[in-house]
């Protein structure tokens, strides 16, 4: 498990990868990105055949997030993907229902940049203003 609570108000974010996979947390890297409040963990895995390298990332933004943390999520994965192929997983809280209007936009543009892509859209919350 890599766990990164918050300090503050609660919460966090963790990553649970089977101890088989031999995970490595590439602690620099999350530390550098928390610092620039980004609730993320990172980890690397190393395994044979054709995904030799892969980075995890377990990944939260609060809804009341600055539209800066999209730049910042972009930094981050420019910076992973020179360790291998990347999976992101988590909660980043925009809907991809409207995928031209911001923060849905944004995730998608983060996303492309890391070559990866959301398999399936459906609703994952749904309330009176939502």
């Amino acid at each position: 498990m890599n766990r990164q609570d918050r300090t503050d108000k609660g919460g966090g974010v963790a990553t649970f990868i089977n101890e088989s996979l031999q995970p490595k947390t590439l602690s620099a890297l999350q530390t550098k990105y928390r610092n620039n409040d980004i609730e993320v963990t990172v980890d690397l895995i190393e395994a044979k055949g054709p995904l030799q390298k892969v980075v995890i990332l377990g990944v939260y933004r609060p809804p009341s997030s600055k539209v800066g943390w999209f730049n910042t999520a972009k930094d981050l994965i420019l910076e992973t993907l020179s360790y291998g192929s990347t999976i992101i997983m988590g909660d980043i809280n925009a809907d991809l229902f409207k995928p031209q209007v911001y923060p849905g936009k944004a995730l998608l543009e983060v996303l492309s940049l890391a070559g990866t892509s959301v398999k399936e859209v459906f609703p994952t919350r749904i309330t009176a203003t939502s």
